[in-house]
């Protein structure tokens, strides 16, 4: 547990030296922090609180950038839904999200709005999950 815990943590870290980070925060309590990869790619790593609030559960997820322009673009991405506290199964879902970004002020060029429909694919179910979202760059 803490070899994938520490791991990550490299990763993630050593990425966002020669790359921007972005913080998210999203409805349903979830926060996430986004490291450019490069100029198409970004990996974002999602916290979010569980029903009962006795943990949390994570999503690491992949993005690809399909369509950009100054002020607003689209994303599409493939991910895991993953609890590494609770014992069992640590890959709960797979996650396909598509996101729409939006710089709503030109002065704050470090500002987005984030509308993010997911599909959630599971052993016995898939669902939607729709997400809005603030982004700042840092």
């Amino acid at each position: 547990m803490k070899r994938i815990f520490s791991t990550l943590f490299f990763v993630f870290f050593s990425i966002s030296a020669f790359s921007q980070v972005k913080l998210s925060g999203y409805t349903e309590h979830i926060l996430g922090v986004e490291i450019n990869a490069s100029k198409k790619m970004s990996l974002e790593l999602r916290f979010k609180e569980t029903r009962n609030r006795s943990w949390f559960d994570n999503e690491a997820l992949l993005f690809y950038q399909v369509f950009h322009k100054d002020y607003y673009g689209i994303k599409i991405g493939a991910g895991i839904d993953a609890n590494f506290i609770n014992e069992g199964d640590i890959i709960e879902a797979l996650v396909v999200p598509v996101q729409f970004e939006v710089v709503p002020f030109k002065k704050y060029d470090y500002f987005s709005l984030v509308v993010e429909p997911s599909v959630f694919v599971t052993e016995s179910d898939s669902y939607l999950r729709n997400l809005v979202g603030i982004k700042i760059r840092l």
